[in-house]
């Protein structure tokens, strides 16, 4: 069995979810993946759900990988540090959409996500988390690794703030932007939850929550 653990942030992607679970699956044998659900009418925060389903993870490195990219040709094998693999997805011709890009798919292994505090938990909306977190691995002397042309197929979908994150995470964004003081009163040692569910599924689990 791999010892690798796979985190989908999760909310309304019921189709696409169908396709990714034996994408993944087939890509990892062997991998432990742990479905994150948001289960409120709040905006979406996928950072506070990244940091619940590492809480939740067993194995020595996870991947917070998102249900609208599908592995085309990708190597998952662990490595320490902070790894970014969607270097090459299609919405964004399979290249870079800019030089210090760290969203989608990226891979820690379990010390050095906890040394960041992981990702901050109150972004709410899409955009600027994944900036958050790279920024925390640099306040932490983490290895920053990129693994090129890691090929994904992005599913279509919505974005209900377009191509920019709301105003309330931009202020949150740069307030906090290089502060270690932020990263420890924000994260993963000061998460708040409820757990609603945890159900076994066909190759996966199901962990249902309110943030």
């Amino acid at each position: 069995m791999n010892d690798i653990s796979v985190v989908v942030p999760y909310r309304d992607r019921a189709t696409h979810l169908e396709q990714f679970v034996p994408a993944i699956i087939k890509a990892i044998p062997g991998v432990e993946l742990l479905i994150v659900e948001q289960g409120n009418d709040k905006a979406f925060n996928r950072g506070a759900l990244c940091n619940i389903g590492f809480i939740f993870s067993s194995h020595s490195h996870i991947i917070f990988h998102d249900v609208d990219m599908i592995p085309e040709d990708v190597d998952y094998s662990p490595q320490n540090g902070a790894t970014h693999l969607a270097t090459a997805a299609s919405q964004f011709e399979y290249k870079m959409p800019y030089l210090q890009y760290f969203g989608g798919v990226t891979m820690f292994d379990r010390g050095s996500f906890a040394e960041c505090n992981g990702f901050p938990a109150n972004y709410y909306g899409w955009g600027l988390e994944d900036d958050a977190l790279l920024d925390r691995v640099h306040l932490a002397g983490i290895d920053v690794f990129r693994r090129n042309d890691q090929r994904f197929l992005s599913l279509d979908h919505e974005r209900p703030y377009g191509n920019n994150p709301p105003k309330e995470n931009i202020d949150i964004h740069f307030k906090a932007l290089g502060s270690k003081e932020a990263v420890l009163r924000n994260g993963l040692t000061t998460m708040s939850y409820t757990l609603q569910s945890v159900t076994k599924q066909e190759g996966y689990t199901h962990i249902l929550v309110d943030i």
